[in-house]
């Protein structure tokens, strides 16, 4: 491919592919995540497909949960379930497979997430209903049973639900929730983002790209203004705000740093 017939974005702005949208993309068309991703983007009566709007709630649900793609089930599955305070629990789980836009059998009921899950025990159904900053629970949400007994979830006896929403709004959201048996827990999408650099700080690889996983996942929450509740690293909860750097003299930069030799091996301040 010429580099000059690659148009990332139409004329209007848009992103013209669907693998600009998101980092965790699949090594080829064989695979589960290329199937599940195309269930998303593959629909040509969206004209301005919201998967490829960076503010749509499902451009925020289906590219940040695939970054789990880069974890083992066996560790961030568990995690998920302990951060949403789900009483459901795993154990050598042996299969995990995802889905998004997961019709429920229903005319107007869809999971955003549907995680099915295979351990020692069986078949459990992990659901999650995704809501960007200042969205609403529907009257008919706030009961975790109207997803979770759907004819399409229905068969797994083990069924939880997590409600996946901005810091802001896990307070309202937890008050709004009408779940007598205990099958549902709220998450935002801070504390997500948050576990997934966790999780990222615990990969077998060398600190170089543990380091660099980290900081990936956390430049991408932040693009689309999502702060993880957890950073890359400890430091940069510290570091000066632009506007710091622009009004304050202790953090600019000092003579000795604007010579120092950093380029050169061995160089230092």
């Amino acid at each position: 491919m010429k580099p000059s017939s690659l148009h990332i974005r139409d004329e209007e702005g848009r992103l013209r592919y669907w693998w600009c949208a998101l980092p965790a993309v699949p090594a080829g068309r064989d695979s589960a995540s290329y199937v599940r991703l195309r269930r998303v983007w593959f629909d040509h009566t969206w004209r301005n497909h919201p998967f490829l709007n960076s503010k749509s709630e499902m451009h925020a649900t289906v590219t940040i949960f695939e970054n789990f793609s880069i974890f083992r089930p066996q560790d961030w599955v568990p995690a998920l379930l302990s951060s949403a305070s789900i009483a459901l629990r795993v154990q050598d789980i042996e299969a995990v497979s995802w889905g998004y836009e997961v019709h429920g059998t229903s005319a107007n009921k869809n999971a955003d997430i549907a995680v099915h899950i295979r351990d020692k025990a069986g078949d459990a159904v992990l659901l999650i209903e995704a809501k960007r900053r200042g969205g609403h629970l529907k009257p008919g949400d706030t009961n975790p049973g109207s997803y979770l007994d759907l004819a399409a979830f229905s068969w797994a006896d083990r069924r939880a639900l997590i409600y996946l929403v901005d810091e802001t709004d896990y307070e309202a959201v937890s008050r709004a929730i009408r779940d007598p048996e205990e099958r549902s827990g709220v998450l935002s999408w801070q504390e997500l983002g948050g576990l997934q650099i966790q999780l990222a700080e615990t990969l077998g690889c060398s600190n170089s790209l543990r380091n660099f996983i980290a900081g990936a996942i956390q430049y991408h929450l932040v693009s689309i203004d999502i702060l993880p509740s957890r950073l890359s690293s400890d430091y940069l909860s510290s570091e000066p705000s632009r506007d710091e750097i622009n009004s304050r003299n202790e953090a600019k930069l000092t003579t000795r740093e604007m010579n120092a030799q950093t380029w050169r091996i061995g160089g230092s301040f």
